[in-house]
Parts: C-alpha cells; sequence; structure tokens
C-alpha cells in the first residue's frame, strides 16, 4: 500500500514560485527544495507527497482572508506581472518532481490547471505548460472535486478528454454526498477516462471514517484491459463511450440542463445494462469534512495564530 504525506499546503508552495520570478537567485526555491521537499524525498516511510491545492492560491484572499501575491502589476484580478507568478510555480513543480524521484517517489499536485479557461479565471496557468514543463518526471494531478453529472457543468470533460488522449497521470476523487451513496455513476465515468496511472477513490470527506470499501470496486476489476485505447465519441463532444474486454461505459452529457450527465455500463456476461442517472450532490461540492471543513479549520489556525 502506497503512503502518502498529506497537506503541505500551497500557500507555501505558491510564495516559493512567487519569489522566484523576482530573485534571480532563486533563493527563496532553493530554500523550499532545501528545507522541506529533501527531507521527505530522503523519507523510508512515504511513497510520495501530495501537494493540496496547488495553484489555487492565486484565489486568496478569497477564502482565507490572506494576500497571495506580491509581484508588481499582478492582483487577484490579473495583470501583466502576473506572468512572472505562473513562471515560477512551473518551475517550482519541476523541482519538486525531479527531487522527489530522485529519491524514488512522486509528487501529486491537485486541482493544478486546465488546456482552457472557460471561466476567464484572471490567473491561468495553461495545463499544456505545467505538462510541458514536467516532462521527463514522474507525476500525477488530482481531481478533487469530480462527479459524473457534473461533468460538462464543471468544464472538466474536455480537460479529461485531453489527459486521457496524452496519457497525463490522473487521480480523480468524488466527494459522496453520504455513505450510503453508490459511486459506481462516477466509476462509469472514471473507466471512459482511464489510462496507465490512473485512479478513482471516493468519499464523504477525508478522515479514516470517510472512506468505505465498495463491492463495486471488486466488479468492476473483472471488466479486464480497455479494448478501445481512448473514449470514444458516440457523437463527440458530449457522448462517449469506451469499451473493455468484458464491459462497455457509457458517458451522456447531451442534456442541455446543467449537472446531468449519465452514465451506464453494460456487462459482457450477461448482456445487461446498468443505467445510472444524475444523482446531484446535495451538498454541493463540500460535504461533511470536505474542503469547507478544512478551509474553516485553516482560517481558524490562522486566526489563532495573530
Amino acid at each position: 500500500m502506497s503512503r502518502w504525506v498529506w497537506g503541505i499546503q500551497t500557500r507555501l508552495l505558491i510564495i516559493a514560485g512567487t519569489l522566484s520570478g523576482i530573485w534571480p537567485t532563486n533563493r527563496c526555491e532553493t530554500f523550499f527544495i532545501d528545507k522541506l521537499v529533501t527531507p521527505l524525498a530522503e523519507a523510508p516511510t512515504i511513497d510520495g507527497v501530495f501537494y493540496d491545492c496547488f495553484n489555487f492560491a492565486y484565489q486568496l484572499p478569497d477564502p482565507w482572508g490572506r494576500k497571495a501575491t506580491n509581484i508588481p502589476n499582478c492582483t487577484t484580478a490579473g495583470g501583466p506581472g502576473c506572468e512572472a507568478l505562473l513562471n515560477g510555480t512551473i518551475d517550482l513543480a519541476r523541482r519538486i518532481a525531479v527531487k522527489l524521484n530522485a529519491g524514488g517517489k512522486v509528487a501529486m499536485f491537485s486541482n493544478p490547471a486546465t488546456f482552457a479557461n472557460p471561466t476567464k479565471a484572471p490567473i491561468w496557468l495553461d495545463e499544456q505548460r505545467l505538462v510541458d514543463g514536467l516532462k521527463g518526471t514522474s507525476y500525477q494531478f488530482n481531481y478533487e472535486f469530480f462527479r459524473a453529472e457534473q461533468a460538462a457543468t464543471d468544464f472538466q470533460l474536455p480537460n479529461l478528454l485531453k489527459e486521457s488522449n496524452l496519457g497525463v497521470p490522473i487521480g480523480m476523487h468524488t466527494y459522496l454526498n453520504n455513505m450510503t451513496e453508490d459511486p459506481t455513476p462516477h466509476l462509469a465515468a472514471f473507466m471512459i477516462f482511464r489510462q496507465q496511472h490512473w485512479y478513482s477513490f471516493s468519499s464523504t470527506g477525508w478522515l479514516d471514517n470517510d472512506w468505505e470499501w465498495q463491492p463495486i470496486y471488486d466488479k468492476l476489476s473483472e471488466c479486464g484491459n480497455p479494448v478501445d485505447v481512448k473514449p470514444v465519441g458516440a457523437p463527440a463532444p458530449l457522448v462517449y463511450t469506451r469499451k473493455y474486454q468484458h464491459c462497455a461505459f457509457k458517458l451522456d452529457c447531451s442534456n442541455p440542463k446543467p449537472k446531468s450527465c449519465v452514465t451506464s455500463i453494460k456487462w459482457s456476461a450477461t448482456g445487461e445494462v446498468s443505467n445510472y442517472p444524475a444523482v446531484g450532490a446535495t451538498q454541493g461540492l463540500a460535504p461533511a469534512h470536505g474542503r469547507a471543513y478544512y478551509e474553516q479549520l485553516h482560517q481558524q489556525e490562522l486566526h489563532s495564530s495573530n
């Protein structure tokens, strides 16, 4: 079983990346790598390091009430100076990956970038730039908030398709509404995209009691290897299928209503087709002990330190 260090917050990581765009000596980056990353790379008890909210701190002071950038001509509203921030982020991501890889470990960057900017984010990291910057290293990107019915609404569908076609290593996490929710629809969508070094995981939060093994995990392992090397448009860009040796999966986002993607699985052994309607996240993107819970904890920590 892999052992991962959890919770090196992006605020530290991004500050280091930010300063690299200002200091030609890269002193802040070097300090970060030498003092924080190197000990983890050399630690014998872990297999990798999870960098939470990577490339997310640009959005501060929302939600934590703290200014995150100190670059001239770059604010949370964007600006020409923000290019130094992005360059520093890519440089630091590579230095992290290289250092961890040298110790036989992998970096997982959570929610790092996108190939397009449909929401017009003022500070946007093009994922192609990040992928190019990490070329030759071992890493993984992570989706914290994936639910099948929201794949199109959240603009994740085209991004996942591009990552699948490129073979970018991906982890896809789903916040379940409760411990009794069936994760199968989200796993069916995952099976459409997955490639080598892709992983799916579902929970109601991030504590031990928020996770539970589901029988569908064992059942899907019987599907065998993919027959289709990548998702097949049926038709693109809103409906996709993928055949495996013993199963076939479908993701249909053709319904124009928000959060309305549906999935299905055809089981070759019986010919049965299981259809899964859009369920919807009853608690939005932040179930108990999810993102809002940890943001609240972090805000309390900041206030208590003042």
